[in-house]
């Protein structure tokens, strides 16, 4: 005789579990959350449009969307008068003339590289690949050290912006986030990025680097 199986049929979920769907969705969707949070948005049509993901009635994801809206934006505008605060501390140097070659990452390229990191303005290893970026009397030294086949990119005639913060840039978060975004709202494109404690290096192409520039310094 086989045995039965009772089916039991799940109760609908309420608020709190429509809470987190909108939370969920939201995070997956960072420009919608910026632009309620802006109030750039419709919140009703979001919430409309919100609704069959979710499951919930219309007025508990409106509501549910305007509470996570409103608490994200409390909490960013927080952090940036705290970075704000930093970058208004901190100073801001230009150094043009900079060369940037990214080579491939194998023991022959680390050994060879070795004596010309004490040279270089910025340097970083991944995975796969080093950056290494020098002035311009540095270049040909480095140019002869890798051959073609080692080489994956490199770039003459940048310019590098140099952040010097107080030490507590290094514990405040949506430093990164509140620079780079700036930055890429005024359509500047940022080459290269690398930090050292409370030193920031950027590599920009000569064309950005008056903007970015002027930029930072109104943060500055």
């Amino acid at each position: 005789m086989k045995a039965r199986t009772r089916k039991t049929s799940a109760r609908p979920v309420k608020n709190q579990s429509v809470s987190r769907k909108v939370q969920t969705a939201l995070e997956e969707k960072p420009f919608l959350l910026e632009a309620l949070a802006q109030g750039y948005a419709n919140l009703s049509e979001a919430a409309r449009q919100m609704q069959k993901q979710t499951g919930g009635s219309a007025e508990a994801v409106r509501a549910a969307i305007k509470r996570y809206a409103d608490s994200k934006m409390q909490k960013q505008r927080l952090e940036e008068r705290q970075v704000l605060g930093l970058l208004r501390r901190s100073t801001l140097t230009l150094s043009s003339k900079i060369g940037m070659m990214v080579i491939q990452r194998t023991p022959v390229t680390e050994a060879k590289a070795a004596h010309l990191l004490v040279k270089a303005r910025a340097w970083a290893k991944g995975p796969s690949g080093m950056s290494l970026a020098v002035d311009d009397e540095h270049w040909d030294e480095l140019n002869h050290l890798f051959g073609p086949a080692e080489i994956i990119a490199s770039y003459r005639d940048l310019v590098a912006l140099t952040l010097v913060s107080p030490p507590g840039i290094v514990s405040s978060p949506g430093f990164v986030a509140i620079v780079t975004s700036r930055l890429a709202r005024e359509g500047v494109n940022l080459r290269e990025f690398w930090s050292a404690y409370n030193d920031t290096v950027m590599l920009f192409d000569k064309a950005d680097a008056v903007k970015a520039y002027n930029l930072l310094s109104n943060l500055t």
